[in-house]
């Protein structure tokens, strides 16, 4: 980003960085054994157009950018996944890794999501293949270690860059800093789990029993039948009322629509 002001993309500066290093180091070269002009002046700078590109894809301009100087200037990789993370209902990793009286306990389950960096992979004594990898959110960042069983279902995720969301039991060790134990990975591409998700529950409060956002949300699980168990509240009456649907991206945006993001909560059993 250090030449953004000439107001040419990166794309097209970095097409041509090459050709005129090389063009500066040999004036340089020129000048230094004396083959400069009679009277002290140097030949102007060999100009020529810059070939016509399209700038870099955002991901890419963030991904060069941490390489280079080790974090990101023209964005952040989540910004692009406000509405995934609302749906995943990710605590920020700041949050997790918190200390004092709001610590999270030795062994709790959470849920974090950011994109994936530092991979490694590792053979354990049976042979298998586990890996480590680094998660990093807004906040901050914490170290994921999967084991060979999720390792083999979420293979093709375990990449750098990645973005996706992280369930998994927290680990802490005085002499360590808090790792976590990954259970389950999803795309946040796709919001789909890979293999077998954890057993949930879904709450949903209702304002009234009888209003209009009532007999919506009736007719929102009924066009998404499963065995995914559906708890109703209702403010008014303080009754609730069980049901079951098929948990999809499409079924969590419409009840946040209609009830509001804090009224629609997926739990684990």
């Amino acid at each position: 980003g250090a030449f953004d002001s000439l107001g040419v993309n990166r794309r097209r500066l970095a097409l041509v960085c090459e050709r005129m290093m090389d063009g500066a180091a040999q004036a340089a070269k020129t000048t230094m054994s004396g083959q400069a002009s009679l009277f002290g002046t140097r030949s102007p700078a060999s100009t020529a157009p810059l070939p016509e590109a399209e700038e870099y894809e955002l991901g890419e301009l963030l991904r060069m950018e941490r390489e280079i100087i080790g974090m990101h200037l023209s964005g952040h990789p989540l910004d692009a996944y406000e509405r995934e993370l609302r749906l995943t209902r990710a605590t920020p990793i700041r949050r997790v890794k918190a200390d004092g009286e709001n610590r999270y306990p030795d062994g709790e389950t959470v849920r974090v999501a950011g994109f994936l960096h530092g991979v490694k992979t590792k053979t354990t004594r049976n042979g298998g293949l586990m890996a480590y990898a680094s998660l990093e959110d807004k906040t901050e960042s914490v170290e994921l270690l999967l084991f060979p069983g999720v390792l083999t279902r979420a293979g093709p995720l375990i990449r750098n860059d990645s973005i996706v969301a992280v369930t998994g039991k927290l680990s802490l060790r005085d002499e360590k800093d808090p790792q976590i134990l990954v259970d389950e990975i999803i795309d946040l591409n796709t919001l789909k789990p890979l293999g077998p998700p954890p057993s949930q529950k879904l709450f949903l409060r209702l304002p009234a029993e009888g209003g209009p956002q009532t007999d919506t949300v009736l007719r929102c699980l009924r066009l998404f039948p499963g065995e995914v168990p559906v708890i109703l509240y209702c403010e008014d009456t303080k009754k609730r009322f069980g049901g079951s649907c098929r948990l999809e991206e499409r079924l969590l945006v419409s009840l946040c629509q209609t009830l509001g993001d804090e009224n629609v909560v997926l739990r684990d059993r």
